[in-house]
C-alpha cells in the first residue's frame, strides 16, 4: 500500500510511505516526477517509517517511526542518515509543518489532541522546543474530526456537524469553480 506524504520544494518529487505486512513494516520512498519516473528509498529498515513531511525550506524531514510505539523524528534532508532528532519523548503522529517551518504540528496516537512544538532549523543544529497542546480533536458529538493545517491567520479550520443534524451522506465536488466564479 502506498500513502502520499510530501512534495519536494521544487515539485519534482513526492515522498510517500510504502507499507508492507499489514502496515507493520514500511519505508519512506521518493518518486521523481519527470519523463522517466524513478522510485528510490529514502528511509528503509525493519520498522514502520512513514508519514513523511518536508519542511517548507526542504532542509528537514519529519516522519513517524514505529518501533515499540509511534514516535516523531526530524532528519536532515536529503542526507537522512546524518542525524535523527526526536521531536518528543512521547508518542506522536500526523506531522504537519507550518508555512514558515515553525512550529511543527502533530497529534497524539489516540488522535484526541493537536500539539505544536517550536522548531528552529535555521542554524547548523536543529533546536526543538517543548510540545504544547493547542486544541482538542473531538466535536460536540464526541467524534474525532480532522482540521486544515497549518492554522490560517491563527485559526484552526475544521468541519463541524451540529449535534441536531444527521451526518453527511452526500458530498459535492465542484470542478472548475474558479472559471464559474470568473463568469459571474
Amino acid at each position: 500500500e502506498h500513502r502520499p506524504g510530501s512534495w519536494a520544494r521544487d515539485g519534482r518529487a513526492l515522498l510517500f510511505t510504502e507499507a508492507r505486512t499489514g502496515f507493520t513494516v514500511g519505508d519512506i520512498m521518493q518518486v521523481t516526477i519527470d519523463d522517466k519516473p524513478t522510485i528510490t528509498p529514502v528511509l528503509a529498515g525493519p520498522a514502520l517509517d512513514g508519514s513523511p513531511a518536508l519542511s517548507p525550506d526542504g532542509r528537514w524531514l519529519v516522519h513517524i517511526s514505529v518501533e515499540d510505539q509511534p514516535r516523531l523524528f526530524i532528519r536532515p534532508f536529503p542526507h537522512v542518515n546524518a542525524d535523527r532528532v526526536p521531536v518528543t519523548a512521547e508518542p506522536g503522529s500526523v506531522p504537519v509543518w507550518s508555512a514558515d517551518g515553525r512550529p511543527l504540528y502533530f497529534r497524539n496516537p489516540g488522535l484526541t489532541t493537536q500539539f505544536a512544538v517550536s522548531v528552529d532549523g535555521t542554524g547548523q543544529k536543529l533546536l526543538i522546543g517543548k510540545p504544547a497542546a493547542v486544541i482538542g480533536l473531538r466535536n460536540e458529538r464526541n467524534a474525532f474530526f480532522n482540521m486544515a493545517l497549518p492554522p490560517v491567520r491563527g485559526r484552526f479550520l475544521s468541519p463541524v456537524i451540529p449535534a441536531d443534524e444527521l451526518p453527511f451522506n452526500e458530498y459535492r465536488l465542484v470542478l472548475n469553480w474558479t472559471e464559474e466564479l470568473k463568469a459571474r
